[in-house]
C-alpha cells in the first residue's frame, strides 16, 4: 500500500441521511486516526431531498482546514445504489476501497479487521453482520436467500449483500454495476478472479431515520437472482443459451413436419387439418426467433458497456 498516494478510499452512498452523516463522518475520522493509512472519504449523495447536501458541504468546508481528504459527489436525481457505488468507485484514488452505508449501522472501528484480512492477500473482504450474541442479524427469509445464492454459485459467504466490505480498487472499477446487480457484488468480484474472504462484524442499531434502499426485499432479490444466474452463465455468450433452445425447438418442429410430409406422401393420412402440423410450424418459427434473439444479444454484448447510468450535478474535492 506504500506505492500509491492514497491507501484507502471509503465510499458511502447516502440518501436522505441528514441525521446521520455528521456523526458517521466523526466516527470514521476517529477510527482512521488510530490506523497508519492515508485515506479519503467519498460521500455520494444519491439525489437526497432533505438537508443532506447542505450538511455535507458544511463538513467539506471544515475539512479544508485540516489534512483530511473528503469528496462529495451530488447526483441530479435518485439513481439508486448501483449508480452511487459506480460514481464512488470511479472517483476513488485509494488502492483499496471500503464501502459502508450511511445509516450508522456499520461501525468504522471494524475497518481495521478488513485491512488485516487484506494483508493476508485477500482482494475482496466482505462482512457478516452479527448481533451482540454472535448470531446472524439476518431474518429467516434472508438466510434462505443467501443459502441459495451460496450453493448456486459455490461462494461460501453468509451475506451476499452486506454493504460493509473491502475491495481492491482495480477490481471495484471493473464491476460494471447497474440497477439491482449491486446486490451480487461478491459474485461479480469472483467472476473477475478476486480471492474472497468473510469476517464477522458488528451490526449496530439504526438511531435515526429509516432504511431508504429496498435492496433487501426478498421479492426483488429473487428476480435479481434469476437475472444474475443468467448473466453470469451466458453474459459473454448469450447464443449458447438462446441457440440451444433454438436448436431444440427448431429440430423438434422439423422432425414433426418431416414425419407429416412422409405420411402425407404415402397417402396414409390428410395432414392439412391436423393440430400436429400447427405445432411443427410453431416450433420451427420459435427456433428461428430464438436464433435471431441470440444473434441480436451477441451484437449488443459486443457494444461498449461503459455508458454511465447516472448524472452528476456537482463534485467537491481538493
Amino acid at each position: 500500500m506504500k506505492n500509491k498516494r492514497m491507501d484507502i478510499s471509503i465510499v458511502i452512498p447516502v440518501y436522505n441521511e441528514e441525521a446521520n452523516i455528521e456523526e458517521l463522518f466523526n466516527r470514521i475520522t476517529l477510527a482512521m486516526s488510530k490506523l497508519h493509512y492515508s485515506y479519503e472519504i467519498i460521500f455520494v449523495n444519491d439525489g437526497s431531498t432533505d438537508n443532506t447536501q447542505t450538511i455535507l458541504e458544511s463538513i467539506y468546508k471544515k475539512t479544508k482546514k485540516t489534512k483530511q481528504t473528503l469528496k462529495i459527489i451530488q447526483f441530479t436525481s435518485n439513481f439508486r445504489k448501483a449508480a452511487a457505488y459506480s460514481a464512488g468507485f470511479e472517483n476513488a484514488e485509494g488502492e483499496y476501497i471500503i464501502t459502508m452505508d450511511g445509516d450508522l449501522q456499520d461501525d468504522p472501528f471494524e475497518i481495521e479487521k478488513f485491512l488485516l484480512k487484506a494483508k493476508e492477500g485477500f482482494e475482496f473482504v466482505t462482512g457478516h453482520k452479527v448481533n451482540e450474541k454472535g448470531k446472524s442479524s439476518k431474518n429467516f427469509a434472508s438466510r434462505i436467500f443467501n443459502l441459495v445464492i451460496s450453493k448456486t454459485f459455490k461462494l461460501e459467504i453468509h451475506d451476499i449483500d452486506c454493504p460493509f466490505r473491502l475491495i481492491r480498487s482495480d477490481i471495484a472499477k471493473d464491476l460494471h454495476l447497474y440497477e439491482g446487480n449491486y446486490r451480487f457484488i461478491p459474485l461479480l468480484a469472483k467472476e473477475l478472479g478476486a480471492n474472497i474472504a468473510e469476517i464477522p462484524i458488528k451490526n449496530l442499531p439504526r438511531l435515526w431515520g429509516k432504511s431508504k434502499y429496498s435492496g433487501k426485499k426478498l421479492e426483488e432479490g429473487f428476480f435479481d437472482y434469476l437475472t444474475q444466474l443468467f448473466l453470469l452463465k451466458y453474459r459473454k455468450k448469450p447464443m449458447h443459451f438462446f441457440g440451444a433452445f433454438g436448436i431444440l425447438f427448431g429440430l423438434t418442429g422439423f422432425l414433426i413436419l418431416l414425419y407429416l410430409t412422409i405420411i402425407g406422401l404415402m397417402g396414409k393420412s390428410h395432414i392439412g387439418n391436423r393440430p400436429l402440423l400447427s405445432l411443427g410450424i410453431l416450433l420451427v418459427i420459435t427456433g428461428i426467433q430464438l436464433f435471431s434473439t441470440g444473434f441480436l444479444a451477441e451484437s449488443i454484448i459486443r457494444q461498449s458497456n461503459s455508458e454511465r447510468h447516472y448524472k452528476i450535478k456537482k463534485i467537491l474535492r481538493e
